[in-house]
């Protein structure tokens, strides 16, 4: 979270996701918040540097403390109003992290060592089914954390672990993947019911073995199929795509060959 105040002066981090960021050198003496956190800025006496921090250091660097509350409605409004009546006016704006996400499928129960240099370099790992036996999912637990479903192919052991459906929230983009749903104008009708309740804008399955990157102007919704990254099957290379999620925008993919199937 940023947050932007025209009457404080410098920058500082607060924590790793929590900035302040300031345009103007007026010293105050005001409680500045968010939903759960209030941090009172103490300004020095006689200086034009404003300095914020959790533990005092030394003489000249005053303290700004977090207290977690629930503030009640009445002392929200009454601060609301101090706002408007002195013109104070906080803007906030939202930063997220850019997620750089790594997304297979139908390993069947092969890992090929060329993916491990491309792990590194990912945030998550997204697997579309196919696993084959639960030493893959550890073998990519190993790297970097793990979404994944289950396909025709797997066994309990993967089952108990992952689910047939999942639709959840990647930074501000919906995703909905599944083994089997065939891709837009094609889909299957349990995916095609899910599209239609959840309306997520990034549609993931894998099942064919074919790599796939369309959109689809009905749904509004990118569809990926990363094709194959094991040995079984007819495919001729082994695949995966590589791609960001950065707020809303899906952006940088691209394929990643890893040889001729075996």
């Amino acid at each position: 979270m940023i947050f932007h105040h025209q009457h404080l002066s410098g920058f500082t981090y607060l924590s790793p996701h929590l900035q302040i960021s300031t345009s103007s050198n007026s010293q105050i003496n005001q409680p500045i918040i968010n939903t759960f956190l209030v941090f009172t800025y103490l300004p020095p006496p006689s200086s034009n540097q404003h300095i914020f921090k959790f533990s005092n250091r030394s003489a000249n660097q005053h303290i700004i403390t977090p207290v977690f509350i629930y503030p009640s409605p009445f002392w929200l409004l009454a601060y609301y109003f101090w706002l408007l009546s002195s013109h104070q006016l906080i803007n906030f704006s939202l930063t997220l992290p850019v997620q750089k996400i790594i997304l297979l499928s139908d390993t069947h129960n092969y890992f090929d060592p060329k993916i491990t240099k491309y792990l590194q370099e990912a945030d998550e790992i997204w697997h579309a089914g196919d696993i084959g036996t639960y030493s893959i999912c550890e073998e990519l637990l190993k790297h970097k954390p793990l979404r994944a479903v289950y396909g025709n192919i797997d066994g309990q052991d993967i089952r108990k672990s992952y689910p047939k459906d999942l639709v959840f929230n990647c930074e501000q983009v919906k995703v909905f993947m599944t083994h089997i749903g065939g891709y837009p104008q094609r889909y299957n009708a349990e995916a095609k019911k899910i599209i239609q309740e959840e309306k997520p804008k990034l549609f993931i399955c894998g099942h064919s073995h074919i790599l796939k990157v369309m959109y689809d102007q009905q749904y509004e919704l990118l569809h990926i199929n990363p094709g194959a990254a094991g040995n079984h099957g007819f495919h001729k290379v082994k695949t995966m795509v590589r791609f960001t999620i950065d707020g809303q925008d899906i952006k940088e993919l691209a394929v990643i060959e890893l040889g001729e199937r075996v």
